[in-house]
């Protein structure tokens, strides 16, 4: 028992140092960190949302190490349009499941490959603008490249890209997905994955609603055990056809979306940490998010 939780201890201390701070994902960006096997990491948090309201979003994270190098996480927010909690919603669910791919470059770039999906167990905003900013409520698939360079010893700088497939007002996601294997159309279709059949899941009409975002973050630890963090996020939603109700603020529709954020993470002891940040969106107007800040904390088991 004592050997095993010391082996535990260790694992976690050594992937700390491996990832120089990437202990928990950042706000508007992944880092290469990746869960050792059989551990859990459990983050709570609370986020101050800023738009025509101050609304406030409890979260809950649990992130389980299924191997050295596969996570699979989830996420559960809960919605308080007010800062009391009297009007209160479950909001979306997001299920991410993350593979580090390897390093690379004379060991200088990490890289992996993370797949969000979001279930839809939150209000819509476009159906109730009281949730603007806190909710999607629609099925997403989102599909992040993430590559970290190691500038020295002590910073990190992390690149993402990202394809969001995120379902329209009146669709089914994955209506257009096949599984019936005693119907020709199953095999001819790819399952429903083949761009040139007409109404697959990559059709043209089909992608009608997606979007693409970047986020660049740097992560700096000279004065550990305080680690700081800055990030530039952009999603670009010009293409998409259903505009007539925004939601840019909830990653959306018909413009395109920019956020600074800056923050910071204190280990307190090798299984315990602290994070605090605040995100602002320079190119603010009305109805959209103007800013948001967070706190939480991680427990590793």
């Amino acid at each position: 028992m004592i050997s095993a939780s010391v082996k535990r201890i260790s694992t976690i201390i050594m992937v700390l140092i491996l990832f120089s701070g990437g202990a928990f994902s950042l706000p508007l960006s992944r880092t290469c960190y990746t869960v050792p096997a059989d551990t859990i990491d459990f983050y709570l948090g609370e986020r101050l949302i800023s738009g025509n309201e101050l609304h406030r979003v409890d979260v809950l994270t649990l992130n389980l190490g299924l191997t050295d190098a596969t996570t699979l996480g989830v996420e559960w927010n809960y919605l308080n349009y007010d800062l009391s909690g009297d009007e209160s919603e479950t909001g979306d669910t997001l299920l991410e499941f993350w593979h580090y791919t390897g390093r690379y470059f004379y060991d200088m770039v990490d890289t992996g490959i993370d797949l969000r999906i979001r279930i839809p167990t939150g209000p819509e905003p476009g159906v109730d603008e009281r949730w603007r900013n806190l909710s999607v409520g629609r099925n997403e698939v989102k599909i992040t490249p993430v590559f970290s360079l190691r500038m020295t010893g002590k910073d990190i700088l992390n690149f993402n890209i990202s394809y969001t497939l995120r379902e329209g007002r009146d669709e089914n996601l994955y209506g257009s997905l096949k599984g019936d294997l005693k119907k020709y159309d199953t095999y001819k279709s790819v399952f429903g994955l083949n761009p040139f059949y007409k109404d697959s899941f990559f059709s043209g009409s089909g992608l009608s609603d997606d979007y693409m975002s970047t986020a660049v973050s740097i992560v700096e630890s000279r004065m550990h055990p305080v680690i700081l963090f800055g990030e530039l996020y952009h999603a670009f939603t010009d293409f998409q056809e259903d505009s007539s109700v925004s939601l840019k603020t909830a990653e959306g529709e018909g413009g395109s979306s920019t956020f600074i954020s800056a923050g910071c993470k204190y280990m307190v002891r090798d299984s315990f940490f602290f994070m605090i940040y605040c995100k602002v969106n320079p190119f603010y107007s009305s109805g959209e998010e103007r800013w948001s800040s967070g706190f939480g904390i991680n427990i590793f088991f």
